[in-house]
């Protein structure tokens, strides 16, 4: 009989199925034998692919977590405050309890509200509120001192770019309605101490008003011989702009005139009369020829006045001097100056040039000569 009819036949009279065997080993422990080992087999390997698993996921959000650390940090020191602080909440939602994610999620809270007090005095700029500003940007200077770390670095350098771009924007619309050095010079202090651009142009332009103002009042003081005041005049305006040849070529002027009326005013005083007497009616007043005049503002907003003159009268001349009318577009006078012939001396038929340049206030067109002066050598 196969194992087979013997199994079937125990079950038919009621035989033990301990007692059933199959090439001599029970069926049922050998059954139950298997099940025994196969289950915690199974369950072993259920588990550890579970455990594995479980494992690459928390890798790999771990990883997304590492990326959008580095990409939100990346885009706060690059300025971009509100950017990197939407990506840092996006890994918050990763991982809740990240300590770092938790601290720059703080810090950028708090980098942000300044900075967008920072942004608030460009408004403030823009409608000319200069002192309101200048308060705000202070306190965030001060608040900003007391943090630390490569993002609040970023805003205090912003914060030190605004103030001067305020400084520098209040100092330009006072120094535009100033008329005089003494009212100038407060601009000039308040702006010197920046570096920028802007700063640097600002401060250019103050001392180019200082160099018009102080050298028309010099020019207009050495007219009426007063060497003296005019030499002054000079001095002071030199303290801002030590090296201005315009300047300096007026006080090499000054020096010349005053030493020669010094030395020899009688003596000039003759030579004029006797000039007077000897030369005819065009040596004394019709001795300087205008051949041209030109006049431009030029990219740098200065308004330059250029011409030539000649010697027509029958003897040489020196210390020619142009007085002109800078005229406005309806031909207004909005100014009036004297410029100096070079060279010095013209012999009969000789030509000489001018040249000179002023701050323009926008008014500046075109220019008059009014008369002409020289004396005959």
């Amino acid at each position: 009989m196969s194992a087979e009819t013997e199994i079937a036949a125990a079950y038919e009279i009621g035989t033990p199925m301990s007692a059933v065997a199959v090439s001599g080993v029970p069926v049922a422990r050998r059954r139950i034998g298997l099940f025994v080992w196969l289950l915690p087999t199974v369950s072993l390997i259920v588990a550890a692919v579970l455990i594995g698993a479980v494992y690459l996921y928390q890798m790999n959000i771990n990883r997304q977590v590492d990326r959008l650390l580095q990409e939100g940090e990346k885009l706060a020191l690059e300025g971009k405050l509100a950017e990197g602080k939407a990506v840092i909440e996006d890994a918050i939602e990763k991982r809740p309890d990240h300590r770092i994610l938790l601290a720059d999620r703080a810090l950028l809270t708090d980098a942000i509200s300044l900075q967008s007090r920072l942004s608030g005095t460009d408004g403030q700029l823009k409608n000319k509120k200069y002192e309101d500003a200048l308060k705000e940007v202070d306190k965030l200077k001060s608040e900003l001192a007391a943090r630390s770390g490569p993002v609040y670095e970023k805003l205090a350098a912003s914060a030190a770019n605004m103030e001067e771009r305020i400084v520098v924007a209040q100092v330009n619309a006072g120094a535009a309605v100033k008329k005089t050095v003494e009212e100038l010079v407060p601009l000039l202090n308040n702006v010197k101490a920046y570096k920028g651009e802007d700063a640097q142009k600002s401060m250019k332009q103050i001392k180019q008003k200082i160099v018009d103002i102080s050298y028309e009042e010099a020019s207009a003081q050495l007219k009426e011989k007063q060497f003296a005041e005019a030499m002054s005049t000079i001095e002071e305006a030199l303290k801002y702009d030590e090296a201005n040849q315009k300047l300096i070529a007026l006080k090499t002027e000054v020096e010349k005139q005053k030493k020669t009326f010094e030395d020899a005013e009688n003596s000039r005083i003759q030579q004029a009369i006797e000039a007077a007497a000897q030369e005819d009616t065009k040596n004394r007043t019709q001795a300087v020829k205008l051949i041209s005049i030109n006049a431009y503002t030029d990219a740098d907003g200065y308004f330059n006045v250029e011409g030539t003159v000649k010697n027509t009268a029958t003897r040489s001349i020196s210390d020619v001097v142009i007085y002109i009318d800078i005229l406005d577009a309806d031909k207004n006078i909005v100014d009036q100056a004297t410029v100096y012939v070079t060279p010095n001396e013209l012999d009969t038929g000789e030509t000489g040039t001018f040249y000179d340049y002023y701050y323009n206030l926008g008014s500046m067109d075109t220019v008059s000569v009014t008369r002409t002066e020289w004396h005959l050598n």
